[in-house]
């Protein structure tokens, strides 16, 4: 028998024992289990934290790494807060169930929600050897999007891939075959795609090596990012805008967030730039 069992198994027997007894008596051995397994816990925590910097001393020998443990149900606030101060958050996605998701919460969501500085997510699925040599950005409105296509132009030099600019759009579907059907359809994906043009342009000074593709394509947005995924190595999407403090990333960033097939990037909120 492991002494884990072992340590059960006495508690087990002795609450039985004592509960009959006395309730306060029992209370309290109960806190003491509890205790010990939030011990265990953590003590199990710092054990992954220690084979994580073993494991990455191995591939960057010179990278200075700190750990932190948070228990808790503050993970979201820690990590978030620790983003002030910091040039990106990484996270592992989370392949949970929606019932999962609302039981135990969603912490890569409410990280992305909240942080100051751009969040990765890398989906467990993912394997960095597969390199596609290309970089998307999704653009939800042209008008606040000049910081994000600046840091889609940026990573594609830094990796030496080619950038694509996709604009999804897709009109409610009560009155989006109508405006398909007529030439507003054609005349508004002229319109997105001068506007994307514009962007690129903007950045084009600092990154003139960069291969920019811009792309503007009738379909709802998750899924024209998801099937672009599948041949990016990365994707930057911009979560939506709101005031005071509501943390939300909208339905298209939640489903990115469980099906894109390569590290999702998730950049805060910008202020609409002041017109000239």
């Amino acid at each position: 028998m492991r002494s884990s069992d072992l340590h059960d198994l006495l508690f087990l027997d002795l609450g039985c024992l004592v509960h009959g007894l006395d309730p306060l008596v029992g209370q309290l051995l109960d806190a003491l289990e509890l205790a010990s397994r939030v011990v265990r816990a953590e003590l199990a925590g710092l054990l992954l934290a220690a084979d994580i910097v073993r494991g990455l001393a191995t591939v960057v020998p010179d990278l200075e790494v700190e750990t932190m443990l948070v228990t808790g149900n503050t993970s979201v606030q820690a990590l978030a807060g620790s983003s002030d101060e910091a040039t990106l958050v990484v996270l592992g996605a989370e392949r949970r169930s929606f019932a999962g998701r609302v039981w135990t919460g969603d912490i890569v969501a409410g990280v992305a929600a909240r942080a100051a500085c751009p969040v990765v997510v890398v989906a467990p699925e993912w394997e960095p050897t597969h390199d596609h040599g290309r970089i998307v950005v999704g653009v939800k409105d042209p008008e606040h999007a000049g910081d994000l296509v600046a840091a889609g132009l940026a990573l594609a030099d830094e990796l030496g891939a080619e950038l694509v600019v996709l604009h999804a759009w897709k009109a409610p579907s009560g009155y989006d075959d109508i405006i398909v059907s007529r030439t507003e359809g054609d005349e508004h994906a002229r319109t997105q795609r001068d506007l994307l043009d514009g962007l690129v342009q903007a950045g084009r000074d600092e990154h003139p090596d960069v291969k920019v593709r811009t792309e503007v394509v009738h379909a709802q947005a998750a899924h024209a990012l998801v099937n672009a995924s599948a041949d990016a190595d990365r994707l930057l999407i911009s979560r939506p805008r709101h005031g005071g403090a509501l943390h939300h990333l909208g339905n298209v960033a939640r489903a990115l967030l469980n099906e894109a097939r390569c590290p999702l990037e998730v950049h805060p909120a910008k202020e609409k730039a002041p017109k000239p």
